[in-house]
């Protein structure tokens, strides 16, 4: 029976002293860790800070009326008999069209399917205006 109660105690200090190596295996996982958030965290900070600046918000505004001044210029023309998004038919084939575009050399590009298949690029001539 001592034998026994020997052998056990042995096994009991074994685990004891398997746990307490798992225990400072996790205390030492955790602090790497939480030193890696606490960079993550400074990471965040400063890319809010980008976002969140007044000047950076008030560039993409200016930027962004730019590119529809740019995309009013190219879309429009000013002896155009046509008006832009106007529903057209094609004389030769009869399909119905709507101008989404005015070319620079005058020609209207004309889609179907609500604007996702070009039909093409017509003059005056080729297209005249849907009378209902």
């Amino acid at each position: 029976m001592d034998t026994f109660f020997g052998a056990m105690s042995g096994i009991v200090i074994l685990i004891s002293f398997g746990y307490l190596l798992l225990t400072i295996f996790i205390l030492v996982y955790f602090f790497r860790m939480a030193n890696d958030v606490r960079e993550l965290k400074k990471s965040l900070g400063v890319i809010r800070d980008l976002l969140v600046r007044k000047d950076w918000k008030e560039e993409n505004k200016k930027k962004s009326i730019e590119k529809i001044g740019d995309q009013k210029k190219s879309t429009t023309n000013v002896g155009a008999r046509y008006p832009l998004s106007a529903l057209v038919v094609n004389i030769k084939s009869g399909k119905q069209m709507r101008i989404k575009e005015i070319t620079e050399d005058g020609k209207y590009s004309c889609y179907t399917n609500n604007g996702t298949v070009h039909e093409g690029d017509f003059d005056e001539t080729e297209i005249k205006l849907f009378e209902s």
